[in-house]
């Protein structure tokens, strides 16, 4: 018997519009930034002082300066070149731009322990919003000469956003929480569009596993198609199990993963399951232009997901994530039709005999040895962030 969607928590009347281009990503955040009226949220991990991060800070200088409240989280150890400039971090002090690094007191120079905030993405007058995948430098932005690394947004506006605002000041001291004013005219604020969107993060300090278990269940009601994008990508045994049923039941399941990766160990992690996802019929796809860095999926024909949660480890027990969950067959469609001329027309599908043909014993011995220290770095990362959690059973999470 099929399974159905559960469809609960989502906040109908918003429009949605999805954007994989770098350009076109930092072209929307500085319009929006030009037009914001009372206040600017922006909660990011990797924030760096480069040509990218110059522009943007800059606007937002300006937008403080004509009366913006602007309120900014980084991580301290994606953004710690930011964190360490004292001119930079003085230039947004003296703007009245209120910032502060989420995990500095266990993050040093060259160590990162305990939860980072993966968060990406901002608010703009309780009305407009952007959830992604892209941090704020130049190797994601389209500069001259480079292609910025491939990665996915959702332009989202409407009545979510009020939501997102509510997680957003979650990550400000309680006392300052309460400081930061609702304005009168955004409390009685009417749809703009149709389109039903659910928040989902994951937290595993607070014990929110919600992206976990929506990918989960999503994979395992999957009837017709999986297609996904997904950068670092090594997913425990529950997820590689919901995929592998999903396609002995027929479903097409198809993976996007980089050739190239800034995180060479996370790459040959990652090839080691080739041969057990090609003996689950699953389709893989190398992006070949640049790095993979988008994490997006389809699954049959309403469910989509746009956001910053990696199908890994670390994005289910370590780092603090949050993706939009779309209800919408458009949507879903014009999603999977992008990922579909991306695998098509930009990227090579991995042949199982000639991944084999190619594959020696000792290309195998290194992805073997990447799979087992990459998973024994990450849990030694779990012991020093402090819980021993054990991921819920699904069935008490809704998607």
């Amino acid at each position: 018997m099929k399974r159905a969607f559960r469809k609960t928590d989502f906040v109908p009347g918003n429009t949605v519009r999805i954007s994989r281009s770098g350009g076109e990503f930092f072209e929307h955040l500085r319009h929006i930034i030009r037009s914001a009226r009372y206040e600017i949220h922006i909660q990011i991990y990797i924030w760096e002082p480069d040509e990218t991060g110059r522009e943007i800070s800059s606007l937002l200088v300006e937008a403080a300066a004509r009366g913006v409240k602007v309120y900014l989280v980084l991580d301290a150890f994606g953004s710690a070149r930011v964190r360490k400039d004292k001119e930079w971090c003085k230039a947004w002090h003296d703007a009245g731009i209120r910032f502060r690094f989420f995990g500095e007191p266990l993050t040093g120079k060259k160590v990162n322990v305990g939860r980072r905030l993966h968060h990406k993405f901002v608010i703009v007058d309780g009305r407009r919003t952007i959830v992604t995948g892209r941090n704020i430098a130049d190797r994601y932005n389209d500069m001259p000469g480079r292609d910025a690394w491939l990665d996915f947004a959702a332009f989202v506006d409407g009545p979510v956003a009020m939501h997102l605002r509510r997680i957003a000041l979650l990550f400000w001291p309680r006392a300052q929480r309460f400081q930061i004013p609702v304005f009168p005219e955004w409390l009685e604020l009417s749809p703009l569009g149709n389109v039903p969107v659910k928040i989902a993060r994951n937290d595993f300090f607070r014990g929110i596993y919600e992206m976990y278990n929506s990918y989960l269940d999503a994979f395992e009601r999957a009837e017709n198609h999986i297609t996904a994008v997904a950068a670092y990508f090594l997913p425990g045994r529950r997820m590689r199990l919901a995929l592998q049923q999903a396609a002995m039941r027929g479903a097409r399941v198809r993976l996007l993963f980089s050739r190239y990766s800034d995180v060479p160990l996370a790459n040959h992690a990652t090839q080691y399951l080739y041969s057990w996802l090609f003996r689950c019929g699953v389709e893989i796809y190398e992006w070949y232009s640049s790095i993979v860095h988008g994490k997006v999926a389809v699954v049959d024909k309403k469910w989509a997901t746009v956001g910053s949660y990696n199908l890994n480890y670390l994005s289910a027990l370590e780092s603090v994530e949050l993706n939009y969950i779309f209800w919408d067959e458009e949507i879903a469609s014009d999603l999977r039709k992008m990922i579909d001329r991306i695998m098509d027309g930009e990227s090579e599908k991995i042949k199982a005999e000639n991944y084999s043909k190619n594959h020696s014993l000792l290309k195998q011995f290194k992805e073997w040895s990447a799979f087992v220290i990459f998973r024994a770095m990450l849990r030694f990362l779990l012991f020093f962030g402090g819980t021993h959690k054990s991921i819920p059973d699904k069935a008490d999470e809704e998607i």
